[in-house]
């Protein structure tokens, strides 16, 4: 499982350990599903653009005023000028001083439950498998290697913490999705997609797994 502002840190896939799979951006159905958005950010983890000058990231991986995202790609270098950190979460938006060429529109519905969601992370590669009673039940997390992948998962329900509010819980599960995954170590502050009509939206910021 993994919550709405998410404390982890790599995408682990169910049906494959092979360290290249889903190392581009999505192509297809989920073309545009936020790979698009994503920023390298303090070296090994991700922010995300949410206004021509403003980015969002979890607080619990740290950040100083002058650290700088890298943004899709690019070589031009964006420089943290200010943050504010939202009360009762994880989140902190980041200000710089230069502008972003694009930036994620907002999730702002209500029904994320049931909902297919697209993630993001530069967490580690799969592990050793874990059996219990000759059954296969997960992995242990491998080696952190910092390359960004994605995957698909389905929103289980919505929990409430006291002090830091809501956070979308997928299960890790052999659901059937395509590209099922969960999070690991190196994954947090990548964020979390759900598409509103034909436009993918940010719902998320990884917090915890």
């Amino acid at each position: 499982m993994w919550f709405f502002t998410t404390r982890c840190e790599a995408i682990i896939f169910e049906a494959t350990s092979n360290v290249t799979f889903n190392t581009s951006a999505p192509t297809g159905a989920l073309t545009n599903s936020g790979w698009q958005y994503e920023g390298y950010w303090l070296g090994s983890y991700l922010g995300t653009p949410i206004a021509p000058t403003f980015f969002l990231a979890a607080i619990h991986i740290g950040g100083s005023i002058g650290d700088v995202l890298q943004f899709n790609g690019s070589p031009v270098q964006y420089h943290t000028i200010a943050s504010w950190d939202c009360p009762n979460s994880d989140l902190r938006v980041w200000q710089v001083a230069e502008t972003f060429p694009s930036y994620a529109p907002l999730y702002t519905r209500s029904n994320e439950v049931g909902q297919l969601c697209v993630v993001f992370g530069r967490g580690t590669q799969r592990g050793d498998a874990v059996t219990v009673n000759s059954q296969l039940k997960g992995w242990q997390w491998g080696p952190g290697d910092g390359v960004e992948r994605w995957g698909e998962n389905i929103v289980s329900t919505i929990y409430t913490d006291a002090s830091l509010g809501q956070f979308l819980k997928p299960n890790f599960d052999r659901n059937g999705v395509t590209n099922e995954c969960t999070l690991s170590v190196g994954d947090s502050s990548g964020g979390m997609f759900i598409q509103d009509g034909s436009t993918w939206k940010l719902a998320g910021i990884h917090y915890a797994v």
